[in-house]
Order: C-alpha cells, then sequence, then structure tokens
C-alpha cells in the first residue's frame, strides 16, 4: 500500500473501523450488495478488503492489544491512562453488538489519546515554569491535540524552540519508548508547521 493511502488505513483499522470505514476515509465507492432476505447493504472493495486483512496480518500486536485492552476493561470497568486517569466504559458488557463495539473501540482509544494528552498537559506546564523561572516573557497560546503554540521574542526564538524539543521529549512521565518532538519556528501558525 503507498504511504499517502497507508494514513487513513491506519487510523481507520486502529480506531476500530473495518474495510467499509476504510473505503470512506479514503474515498473510495462502496458496493451495492443483495442480502438474503432481499434488502440491500454496501460492502467494501476486494482490494480494500485485501489492505485490510494484509494490515490485521502484518499487525497482529495491534489487533491483539485491542482485544486485551477490552478483556481487561470488561473485568475493570474502566481503562486508564498512564498517569492514572480513569474512563469508565459500562456499555462494554452491553448484549447490543453497536454498543459494545463501541465501548471496546472507547477501550482501545482511551489509553493512548489519553495519555497523549496527558503528555501534552504535563509538558505545557513544565515549559511554563521553565520559561517563569527564566523570566522569559514566551507564552503558551494554544495546543490542540499533541501540538504546542508559543509565542516569543524574535531573538528567543532558536533557544526556546531547544527548550521545548527538550522538554516535550522528556516531560518526566515514564514510558517505554521515547519520546521525538519536533518543533518550528514561524510568524504564523501555518509557518510553524
Amino acid at each position: 500500500i503507498e504511504r499517502d493511502r497507508a494514513k487513513p488505513v491506519n487510523f481507520s483499522l486502529n480506531y476500530g473501523g473495518g474495510s467499509v470505514t476504510v473505503s470512506k476515509s479514503m474515498f473510495i465507492p462502496l458496493k451495492r450488495f443483495r442480502r438474503r432476505d432481499g434488502s440491500e447493504g454496501l460492502c467494501a472493495q476486494e482490494h480494500v478488503r485485501e489492505w485490510v486483512r494484509k494490515y490485521h496480518e502484518t499487525y497482529s500486536g495491534v489487533t491483539q492489544y485491542r482485544k486485551d485492552i477490552a478483556d481487561e476493561c470488561r473485568a475493570k470497568g474502566y481503562v486508564a491512562t498512564v498517569l492514572g486517569r480513569r474512563r469508565y466504559l459500562p456499555d462494554i458488557r452491553h448484549p447490543d453488538n453497536g454498543i459494545r463495539f463501541k465501548a471496546e473501540r472507547q477501550a482501545a482509544n482511551t489509553p493512548i489519546q489519553g495519555t497523549a494528552a496527558d503528555i501534552a498537559k504535563v509538558a505545557m506546564i513544565k515549559l511554563w515554569r521553565h520559561w517563569r523561572a527564566r523570566n522569559s516573557s514566551t507564552k503558551i497560546l494554544l495546543q490542540v491535540h499533541d501540538e504546542i503554540l508559543v509565542m516569543c521574542l524574535e531573538h528567543e526564538a532558536e533557544l526556546v524552540k531547544r527548550e521545548m524539543a527538550e522538554i516535550m521529549a522528556n516531560p518526566g512521565i515514564e514510558l517505554s519508548l521515547p519520546l521525538k518532538a519536533e518543533v518550528g519556528v514561524g510568524n504564523s501558525w501555518a509557518a510553524a508547521k
């Protein structure tokens, strides 16, 4: 699968979607089919179903993670981030498949996205304290997902860039993998990307 197509496939499948979700995210038309009862349905084209099959075959650990985290959530009733924030998901035991599957997707996503939010919050606090301690006029303007937008004096831009890269990559949260922070500089958010 080409790189530009891999991202929507990866995100769709990581967030619990299947071949129909992948098709929709990539604007690939769905095929109509007739069910045994005579009603019509939509399904993904064969090449999309093959991408999904290969993904699950190649990244079986992701599929196993989703199963394990759903089982753990069923046992505990909640999932947690690395810092211990909990999300209770009572629907993880619901008899209706659609409702239960939604809770299973939430169970898999919460530790990942919630931990990313924890990391961003801890990094922002460390950045703010660091700049305050050195009497910097640098200000945090906005946080969106894993991006932090700051404003600083032009002559401090390279120093602030280094500080952000160091603090964001080492926020003080124990993780099993290293973090990498990419920092851009520009006169606008778009220019800094």
